[in-house]
């Protein structure tokens, strides 16, 4: 039997010797191309309201929740209602404490002044403008 010509070894150069641009397209200089939008985010195609709970189809994928029992949402109606009253408290007040550092300025507004600034640095307080973006000390 006489061997097929495709079960012959392969010569060893297929191909000329060509410039690596003419084999890799992507190397050569060509305009950029857009970027695509990001992707969005899958919607579902299918909700189903059962007595136990929820159904939820995203195209192939299906998400089945449970209805959770009243206790259990009586305890997280009381748990969420505890945490809104702490940050309540702390929302409540004005403004924010930053913590005075050696050498770092901290800068507000003058109450007094429109368009004037307080510099706090070393314990001293400044009274300014600001020039060039630079702090220029006026009183």
């Amino acid at each position: 039997m006489t061997p097929r010509p495709w079960h012959r070894a392969p010569p060893i150069a297929i191909f000329p010797a060509m410039p690596l641009s003419d084999m890799h397209p992507q190397a050569a200089s060509s305009t950029p191309k857009p970027a695509k939008a990001p992707p969005r985010p899958p919607r579902a195609t299918h909700i189903r309201r059962e007595p136990g709970g929820t159904r939820v189809t995203f195209g192939t994928a299906t998400v089945t929740t449970r209805k959770p029992a009243r206790a259990e949402v009586e305890h997280n109606v009381e748990a969420s209602t505890e945490a809104l009253r702490r940050a309540g408290d702390r929302l409540a007040r004005p403004g924010i404490r930053l913590p005075a550092r050696k050498n770092v300025p901290l800068f507000e507004a003058d109450p007094d002044r429109p368009g004037g600034f307080l510099r706090r640095l070393n314990g001293r307080t400044e009274r300014g403008i600001l020039e060039n973006g630079r702090f220029t000390v006026t009183d």
